[in-house]
């Protein structure tokens, strides 16, 4: 019995196929292909990670498995970020780091 698609997985079917080439990720994620290439060697974060997991290598030209990215997608969306924004913890932020800058350089 096969699971039913994602709206994500439908929309990345009915554009690209069954396969993504670098250009199609990047227009997907609204970056450049060379910033998912680097995200993908990085491995930074959790997205790029299950991107590496998606690659298929056909001879010299690399793919990436529509289902495998439309299930990173879904699931990077659903966890929630580290650090919230605040604009006041970010005031803060900016404050201390001033201050540590005096610290080492007499002031500004």
């Amino acid at each position: 019995m096969t699971e039913p698609l994602s709206a994500t997985h439908q929309y990345l079917l009915a554009h690209y196929g069954p396969l993504l080439t670098f250009n199609h990720l990047a227009e997907v994620l609204h970056l450049s292909p060379n910033g998912v290439r680097m995200a993908i060697a990085r491995k930074r974060q959790p997205l790029a990670v299950a991107l590496g997991q998606a690659r298929r290598q056909l001879g010299r030209r690399v793919y990436f498995e529509a289902r495998v990215v439309a299930e990173a997608i879904n699931r990077c969306r659903t966890i929630p970020t580290e650090f919230p924004l605040d604009n006041n913890r970010l005031a803060d932020r900016a404050d201390k780091d001033l201050t540590t800058h005096e610290k080492f350089h007499g002031g500004i």
